[in-house]
């Protein structure tokens, strides 16, 4: 755009329609150089309106439209418009004053719009703003809240009991861990806790589920959750993992941040949106933005681990 107001202000400032009365030479530096400048608007503005654009390249180009010159070797075609006619327009074109001899006439590029089609365009449209609106409205409420009232909108925590383990037959870091979730089908889940547990300090323990995680396959096994533990590498150069048992707390109860309100309704989440939440052991509590996570009014506590990522 900025390019654009440039070439405007030096037309109108040089009034080629006078110059060309008494200097040629100096309104041909001009009209040509503004005719590079429009090509080269054309090959810029493409991303965002190629049609537009490639209306303008055609009638720069009436006698070549099976092929444009070409500054960069093996480069692909800037869109699948341009190769219907065969052309190569090329960012490296951008700057070199050449490849153009002959000029079609052109017409009127942009059609105005008068105020019945607006009219028209604004009650066929005026759905789609107002959803566009619902949704900023949306997002500009979500950013106002904190860290801890968005977790719990969006991560579904919940107690459930470990009923079987078994050593996973592809890796040797893991587990295949079937629980009881207080659903009547359960669920299985993959966790990577064969160097830190044997089977039989798991098996019967209460643990705490991301529940609404996109399944995932982990060496053929699908997964339908992960458990929760905290990490520590205190001290420096250790690496330390306790998981979050839960053995105080019925199956099936939902863990949320203390005094806070789970979703009617969770949507799956993906392990990049869930690891966007910080949640942290401080002291034995179970954090999410300073908020403790609970099960009704009973915080959740480490036992070994005090400080870590929990994850």
């Amino acid at each position: 755009m900025s390019l654009s107001d440039y070439g405007n202000k030096l037309f109108q400032s040089m009034e080629p329609w006078k110059l060309r009365t008494h200097d040629m030479p100096k309104t041909q530096w001009l009209m040509r150089n503004l005719v590079y400048l429009l090509r080269d608007l054309a090959i810029l503005i493409e991303p965002f309106t190629p049609t537009f654009s490639n209306s303008i390249l055609r009638s720069l180009y009436p006698n070549n439209s099976s092929r444009v010159a070409v500054i960069a070797e093996n480069e692909e075609n800037t869109t699948e418009l341009y190769k219907q006619y065969y052309t190569h327009f090329h960012w490296g074109l951008l700057c070199h004053r050449d490849g153009i001899t002959h000029m079609d006439t052109l017409g009127h590029l942009l059609q105005r719009l008068e105020d019945d089609t607006i009219a028209r365009l604004s009650k066929k449209y005026i759905g789609t703003q107002e959803k566009h609106m619902q949704s900023e409205n949306k997002q500009e409420s979500e950013i106002s809240k904190t860290a801890a009232e968005l977790f719990a909108g969006k991560v579904e925590l919940r107690i459930a009991k470990i009923l079987e383990v078994e050593a996973h037959p592809e890796a040797d870091t893991l587990y295949i861990l079937r629980l009881d979730d207080g659903t009547e089908e359960g669920r299985c889940i993959v966790s990577g806790l064969r160097y830190h547990y044997a089977e039989e300090e798991l098996q019967g323990k209460k643990i705490i589920i991301v529940a609404n995680l996109k399944p995932a396959k982990f060496r053929g096994v699908r997964s339908n959750g992960m458990l929760l533990a905290v990490e520590s590498e205190e001290p420096p150069g250790t690496k330390r993992l306790e998981v979050l048992f839960a053995d105080e707390f019925q199956v099936g109860s939902q863990v949320l941040p203390k005094g806070g309100v789970g979703a009617e309704g969770y949507t799956q989440l993906k392990i990049d949106k869930f690891a966007d939440f910080s949640i942290v052991a401080s002291k034995h509590k179970v954090e999410i933005d300073g908020v403790p996570l609970a099960v009704g009014e009973e915080e959740l506590r480490t036992k070994n681990i005090s400080d870590g990522r929990v994850g």
